[in-house]
């Protein structure tokens, strides 16, 4: 008795161990950025947008901000063939922009797929990996709705950037020969008429891993309950 009372002992220990350990590997990731502005457009009736215009107007040489995504879960649409090569698409959790006097934080989402990876597919620049992210945040009660997107590519054949379409731990900026941003504010209503967009264009000149705690997830502190438990409960028998 006293013999598989040790076996099961260290066989919840082993998969409590196991469970920890998937639970890290399934914890979302977050990248800080920094870009270079190197333009600001607007177009349309922006007269709606005189609010935030200080944080959007000439002046503005620099952006941060970060995004988030879960980084082991499954593409919405499963893995599919795109100009000659592979394409997935996931879900983004967050991000978040800084402006010299605005912050967009941004967790709900007009567009499920807006994380994009593209690996050795081919739009007539040669063969290059991609990826995408295109956040479009929800519209305000004031009409505006906040939209990030950045792009990297590597069109180079010296460079490997992404080797499959799943998400990246990481996104050295060496292994891409662009690493674009663009920031919309767009004033959506009400009325067609009311319609304008401030734009910010940039470069990422920065791009990084936070660092992040691991917190398992509610499913795995069950686990956990159980498997303390059952351990409890065996060791009660064995002192009656």
């Amino acid at each position: 008795m006293r013999v598989a009372g040790r076996r099961l002992f260290r066989a919840l220990v082993a998969s409590l161990m196991l469970i920890l350990a998937s639970s890290a590997n399934a914890e979302p990731i977050t990248f800080d950025f920094t870009a270079r502005v190197t333009s600001i457009t607007t177009s349309g009736n922006i007269a709606t947008l005189a609010d935030i215009a200080a944080g959007v107007v000439v002046g503005v040489t620099e952006v941060t901000g970060s995004f988030t995504y879960e980084l082991l879960q499954s593409s919405v649409f499963g893995e599919y063939s795109v100009a000659g090569g592979l394409q997935a698409d996931y879900e983004l959790q967050s991000y978040s922009l800084t402006l010299p006097t605005l912050t967009f934080n941004e967790s709900i989402f007009d567009n499920p797929a807006a994380v994009t990876i593209r690996d050795n597919v081919n739009f007539g620049a040669g063969t290059n990996d991609q990826f995408l992210l295109s956040g479009v945040g929800v519209i305000t009660p004031n009409f505006q709705r906040p939209v990030l997107a950045i792009i990297l590519c590597c069109n180079s054949s010296n460079l490997s950037a992404l080797t499959s379409t799943d998400l990246p731990e990481d996104l050295p900026l060496s292994s891409f020969t662009t690493e674009t941003l663009t920031f919309n504010l767009e004033q959506v209503g009400p009325g067609f008429s009311n319609y304008g967009v401030r734009q910010i264009n940039g470069n990422i000149t920065s791009l990084s891993v936070a660092k992040a705690t691991s917190v398992p997830e509610p499913a795995s502190f069950s686990l956990l309950l159980m498997g303390f438990g059952v351990v409890a409960a065996a060791r009660s028998r064995k002192r009656a």
